[in-house]
């Protein structure tokens, strides 16, 4: 068993969240550019909540290889 097959769901969990995240500020700013104020209150909302879930997946990530033997 390889020491990092436990990161790969944290790798899919990040890597969703991000690209998630940058989809939906192209979102935000069309209805900011549209007048849509309260969508994209909602919009930004949701972008909060997809940057945190996906700085939650990346802590792990990051600190996951610190006390790793180097090979």
């Amino acid at each position: 068993m390889n020491v990092t097959d436990h990161l790969e769901p944290l790798i899919a969990v990040t890597a969703i969240a991000s690209t998630a995240a940058v989809l939906l500020l192209l979102m935000l700013a069309v209805q900011l550019l549209r007048g849509r104020l309260r969508r994209a209150a909602g919009s930004l909302a949701v972008v909060a909540v997809l940057a945190l879930v996906g700085f939650a997946a990346s802590v792990p990530l990051a600190t996951a290889f610190v006390g790793m033997p180097s090979p």
